[in-house]
């Protein structure tokens, strides 16, 4: 399947009200034997390429493939990341990334794609589009057209999230 890659994220998240939150939802296949170690390990049911861990320290852990991108990673557990009252989480600080992403650039990316997809200039479907292509075009091999074909629907995908990112840099 290829490398790895792990990012750790500290968050004012809840364990004992995530961990609930993710049993009850009936999406993920939980390791009932790390939670003894305080860690909780869980992929979603429909996301197995991707697995997640959450700890009482309130650091969510996602381990990767580079076939998905962080984004996708993020925005599949995102809903299920709550604090002790049930709402959501409000800071992400302290990152660790196997691709050395910076605390700043991450939270960046992160803001980019919450204000897109609040505010409708882009779909979860965009984004699955998005993390499909970039799949195809890493994976397969493609005669110059296919590969033409598809940097131009990528690049219309991604050129609303580098206009909020342009429009970010000037303020």
């Amino acid at each position: 399947m290829g490398k790895f890659n792990r990012l750790w994220i500290q968050t004012d998240l809840s364990y004992a009200a995530t961990k609930e939150k993710l049993i009850r939802s009936g999406q993920i296949i939980g390791d009932a034997s790390s939670d003894s170690y305080g860690k909780f390990s869980f992929v979603f049911k429909d996301f197995k390429d991707v697995t997640y861990q959450i700890t009482t320290g309130g650091k969510l852990g996602i381990f990767y493939p580079n076939s998905v991108s962080i984004i996708q990673a993020w925005e599949k557990v995102k809903p299920y990341l709550v604090r002790p009252d049930g709402s959501a989480i409000t800071k992400f600080d302290k990152i660790e990334d196997s691709k050395t992403l910076t605390e700043t650039k991450l939270e960046r990316q992160i803001s980019i794609i919450d204000f897109a997809l609040e505010h409708g200039i882009i779909t979860k479907r965009d984004l699955e589009a998005l993390s499909r292509i970039d799949f195809i075009l890493e994976t397969y091999p493609l005669d110059k057209n296919e590969k033409t074909l598809l940097q131009a629907v990528r690049k219309l995908l991604v050129q609303p999230l580098e206009t909020i990112r342009k429009l970010q840099d000037e303020i």
